[in-house]
């Protein structure tokens, strides 16, 4: 598959993302692009929509994505994803059951898209992308802010582990 060179080096980008999970040798890193699939999302793009199977793990090159879902008419941010991040639906990811949650795109973004059936593929071949498993712990990181008491709390926490959303992301959706 040839990988567009669109927003930078593709190559680097997963390889970047990748290492933060694990070290990969370059031939890990050519299989993981040989199984992957990249596009460029406009902003406010959807990349899973609710009652949609998320059969797929994301990675972002460029941009940003919101997990969010719709309760009473209104939209609540579950997390956020940047350059680097793996992104999925964790709890549809994990048991293969519709979506209740909505990814979009908040910039235009690059990402790269390996389905679970590709995933299982690499790791018939190499154990070692058994490590892209471990991202789905940073999936429920909103889960875990969720279950602070006080919207201050949560604030606090979540200033703690990533102060530049503050910058980054509309208000709206980090009050959210």
């Amino acid at each position: 598959m040839e990988i567009p060179q669109q927003n930078g080096n593709l190559y680097a980008g997963v390889e970047k993302a990748l290492s933060r999970i694990r070290i990969f040798s370059p031939a890990e890193v050519e299989m993981v692009i040989s199984v992957s699939e990249s596009k460029t999302v406009k902003k406010h793009g959807i990349i899973l929509s609710e009652h949609q199977v998320c059969n797929f793990v994301t990675i972002v090159i460029t941009g940003s994505l919101r997990l969010f879902h719709v309760a009473d008419e209104k939209e609540h941010t579950l997390n956020f994803f940047s350059e680097y991040d793996f992104a999925a639906d964790h709890e549809s990811f994990t048991s293969q059951k519709p979506s209740d949650n909505i990814i979009e795109a908040l910039e235009d973004s690059l990402i790269v898209t390996i389905s679970i059936y590709k995933l299982h593929e690499l790791i018939s071949k190499n154990q070692a992308f058994f490590a892209i498993g471990r991202v789905m712990e940073n999936w429920t990181m909103a889960t875990s802010l969720a279950r602070l008491e006080t919207p201050q709390q949560r604030f606090e926490k979540l200033m703690e582990l990533h102060p530049e959303w503050i910058l980054r992301f509309p208000q709206k959706y980090l009050a959210s």
